[in-house]
């Protein structure tokens, strides 16, 4: 028979509480073997050190008494034996209540073989010594003797409890069909009598004590087990989806990246098996839809390989439990896997838990471990949707009994592993007891993190879908899906089954992307698609995720489940129901959707798009040629600005037509205003000018290179890239450039007055490319005619003021509103020439002119103003292009300076 002690306190107990009670016991057995306690050195806890002397030998001896229930490590025998002879105490003993770790059994085995004077020195005194000890001098009854029932199957240890209201030997009922404790049943420990006063249970129920997950046992009734039976049934273990087109976790086949996730744990699991790490804890963490369960069966499936047949890995759905014995019944199940895997034999013994805070103490367990170190294998259980159990009160006993699991696992070192999947998109709040348990483990796991896909990773994930869809992707529909993702997995998945749902309903690849890829359109087209049953009961399974499925299924019928079973919009695990994907569930309980960084980068200009943006306000529907032309644009230049357009939700193509899906310019602006604030050059901007409003460009650059690290592109091209973001988020008014090197960025909420503004959007020049495409005459002679009252674009158009119109545009001087021309700012005949000039003087290209005065005392040729210019704008002009823009630059720089004279 295995004897056991616990020392049981209640909740509220202080650590002196709880070592009086260890003091006492202590005291009690010393007594006994005729010791008298002449000082307590020390109460901390569950620890005890106290100083006895022998009643006839006057021998002295320091006992050091421990209260645990895991493993106990060599630490605590090293520690007394340097005590032993710091003291100069005649010996050592150390009464401990649980067992003795591997290496403190190696210890005692070597201490145990010196010769008798020595060995004197320290004695360990374990459980089942310090009982016999009681025993024998008839303290406490034998346990043989106890007043059991026939009928009722217990585990085979008996606990020795010891609590404020007295001791008891108390025994474990046993659920067979499981082999987990069940109800416990108390006896008087002085008579061995079966105690029937209730009171006494619930009080012992209430104890910090392995009894407090139990139910209790009384009089002759027999243990009715099929609670806990059903939910060992419904344990549910990590499943994928049946095909590729399902939101369920990804089938291991279909499963791309992760590449470095994978290597790095398979070389965990191999440090285990070669001693090299004491860790036995780890966790994939990720927010939720990064594929933390899908990358659980992909391990699980690479772990059946021939070159991983060491490992055996079991994955289970937190979201199925239902009371706080699922962490035990999943143990159980995951043993029970291995053997029927054929990974490792059946042990001779029962598998049985008796406890969370001791769960492997069981012969049969024991067998388990025994075999896995002498074959040098390892088994890996996973608790996946590890973050359910901090979000239901109701569920806080099975997060204790986890902590305490976890606890066992890390002290016992064995060739075991317990994993965790959890979502970091959820809080835990501080006063919660996980959040200490979360933090106090982090450095005793092994923790890796899931990062938004990679370029290499989302290639890959548009390689199997097009496999699975049976054509090439259209480079056009891979491009979108690549900018449209942002690198998240969740999302790609979502938009490549839209695409895939789609074109196999008979429509083309093209007429897809024409459309645009909007996830709200999307979840949308969810809850529009339901039944007004259907959609009430969405609603409720979200409330109350995960929602019982008997209860559901009598409010609303086996009908309504079905249908959202089929339409894959609801999930059954087991007896509990949920939506596809949490951000669903989100989207559903607060209208809200998931705030994504954004990363695309509009291959357009600000200027072409205010003035696409006027045409199609007048006209509403055009063509990509007349687009082309009305903008003066090439065909690739074109296509680049109106994908910029679908991608800010300004537009809609359906082949060659064009539809503006905005009622004014303002709206229109609004959306690429909310584009760029959360773009991730914003969100990196802001963080990096949180000490300082000025920031020197060319340092940040070296920021922006490093957001796109991962997606192979090469850094000239990125420079690029940031400088065209630059020019959209100054003329947005999102930042504000002082020079050509520092800017400084616009308070938030003076920045969204920008939405406030009723008939026009200003578009700020200092950074737009000034290439005095038109004279100052003809400058003036378009201020006379708007002052004249002459603002219509295409009558000053037709009066050859195109080029007069740009320039004005952008030295802010003016701005383009519903076909017409309006004046920015009205400046007096006298001031305007003195303004042009100012303003004309600040720009960048001017400015270059202005350094190579300043530097050489004479003005540079036209060709050498041209070549300048093209390599600052990146622009590959033609010679003749050069000489043209160089030539006009001269002039003006030369016209400013001698009006500001």
């Amino acid at each position: 028979m295995d004897l056991m002690i616990e020392i049981a306190t209640e909740q509220e107990d202080s650590n002196r509480d709880k070592g009086v009670l260890l003091e006492k016991l202590g005291k009690e057995i010393l007594q006994v073997l005729q010791y008298e306690v002449i000082e307590e050195i020390r109460v901390t806890g569950m620890e005890v050190d106290l100083l006895a002397k022998h009643k006839l030998t006057a021998e002295e001896i320091l006992v050091e008494c421990k209260s645990h229930t895991a493993n106990l490590s060599a630490d605590v025998i090293t520690k007394l034996v340097g005590n032993i002879f710091t003291r100069d105490v005649s010996a050592g003993w150390l009464m401990t209540t649980g067992p003795l770790g591997k290496d403190a059994k190696g210890i005692q085995y070597d201490w145990e073989k010196k010769e008798i004077e020595k060995r004197r020195k320290l004695q360990v005194h374990t459980p089942d010594k310090l009982l016999q000890t009681l025993i024998s001098a008839n303290i406490i009854v034998n346990p043989e003797a106890l007043e059991t029932k026939e009928s009722q199957s217990y585990m085979p240890e008996t606990v020795f409890l010891v609590s404020k209201k007295g001791k008891f030997w108390a025994k474990k009922t046993i659920s067979e069909k499981i082999g987990i404790a069940d109800q416990f049943e108390l006896f008087n420990a002085e008579s061995g009598k079966l105690i029937t006063n209730e009171q006494i249970y619930i009080y012992v129920s209430n104890l910090e004590s392995s009894f407090s997950n139990l139910g209790y046992s009384l009089a002759d009734s027999v243990n009715d087990n099929i609670e806990i039976e059903t939910e060992y049934e419904n344990i549910v273990q990590v499943s994928s989806g049946d095909k590729w087109a399902d939101y369920r976790p990804s089938r291991p086949k279909d499963f791309v990246g992760r590449d470095l996730v994978i290597k790095d744990e398979f070389n965990f699991y191999s440090d285990v098996l070669l001693g090299k790490s004491e860790t036995r804890l780890t966790a994939i963490k990720a927010p939720s839809g990064w594929g933390k369960s899908s990358l659980l069966l992909k391990i699980k499936d690479r772990s059946t390989n021939k070159r991983n047949q060491k490992i055996f890995v079991c994955s289970v759905d937190l979201r199925a439990a239902s009371s706080k014995r699922y962490a035990e019944l999943a143990l159980i199940t995951c043993f029970n896997e291995a053997i029927k895997a054929n990974f490792i034999k059946k042990p001779k013994a029962d598998i049985l838990i008796n406890s969370t805070s001791n769960p492997f103490a069981s012969e049969g367990i024991k067998d388990i471990f025994e075999q896995l170190a002498s074959q040098n294998k390892l088994i890996v259980l996973y608790f996946d949707q590890f973050e359910e159990i901090f979000s239901k009160l109701e569920l806080l006993d099975l997060f204790n009994s986890i902590r305490k699991i976890s606890s066992a696992v890390d002290s016992a070192k064995e060739n075991f592993i317990l994993g965790y999947a959890w979502k970091t998109d959820g809080t835990i709040p501080t006063e919660h007891p996980a959040y200490n348990m979360w933090h106090m483990l982090k450095d005793r796991r092994f923790e890796k993190n899931l990062e938004i896909f990679t370029t290499k990773e989302i290639t890959k994930a548009l390689a199997v879908f097009s496999k699975e869809l049976g054509q090439v992707l259209n480079p056009n529909v891979k491009r979108y899906l690549e900018d449209q993702c942002q690198g998240y997995p969740w999302l790609l998945k979502k938009l490549s089954i839209h695409v895939y749902e789609t074109v196999t309903s008979g429509d083309t690849q093209e007429n897809v992307i024409t459309q645009g890829l909007d996830i709200g359109k999307l979840f949308e087209q969810d809850m529009m698609n339901l039944s007004p049953s259907e959609f009430e009961c969405v609603t409720r399974i979200a409330k109350e995720s995960p929602a019982d499925f008997f209860k559901l299924d009598q409010d609303f019928g086996n009908e309504i489940i079905d249908n959202l079973l089929n339409k894959r919009i609801v999930i059954r695990k087991a007896h509990k129901l949920i939506l596809y994907w949490d951000i669903f569930k989100d989207y559903v309980l607060t209208g809200v959707l998931p705030k994504i960084d954004i990363t695309y980068v509009p291959q357009g200009n600000i200027n072409a798009f205010m003035k696409l943006i006027s045409i199609l306000v007048d006209e509403g529907v055009t063509t990509i040629t007349q687009i082309s032309e009305q903008v003066d644009l090439g065909r690739k230049a074109t296509e680049n600005l109106l994908r910029d357009m679908i991608m800010f939700g300004n537009v809609s193509r359906k082949g060659e037509e064009v539809t503006l899906l905005d009622v004014d310019e303002k709206a229109a602006i609004e959306k690429v205003y909310e584009f760029f604030s959360n773009h991730i050059f914003m969100k990196r901007l802001r963080e990096y000018s949180s000490e300082s409003k000025n920031v020197v460009l060319i340092e940040f650059q070296r920021e922006f290179i490093e957001l796109y690290s991962d997606k192979n592109i090469q850094e000239k091209t990125l420079i690029l890239y940031y400088k065209k973001i630059l020019r959209w988020l100054s003329g947005l008014g999102l930042i504000d450039y002082k020079s050509n090197r520092e800017t400084s960025i616009i308070d938030l909420e003076r920045s969204r007055g920008l939405k406030t503004i009723p008939k026009k959007m200003i578009i700020q020049n200092k950074l737009y490319p000034f290439f005095g495409s038109a004279p100052a005459s003809r400058l003036l002679e378009l201020f006379e005619e708007i002052k004249a009252g002459e603002e219509l674009e295409a009558n000053l158009n037709r009066k050859k003021l195109r080029n007069a119109i740009t320039t004005a545009v952008t030295l802010g001087f003016a701005y383009r509103h519903e076909g017409m021309v309006k004046l920015e700012m009205i400046v007096t005949d006298n001031d305007l020439e003195l303004e042009i000039a100012r303003r004309v003087l600040q720009t960048e290209t001017i400015q270059l002119i202005d350094k190579y005065y300043s530097e050489n005392s004479n003005l540079p040729s036209r060709d050498w103003v041209g070549r300048e210019v093209s390599e600052l704008l990146n622009k590959k002009w033609k010679p003749s292009s050069e000489k043209r823009n160089g030539s006009a630059l001269l002039n003006w720089y030369v016209w400013s300076k001698e009006k500001l004279q």
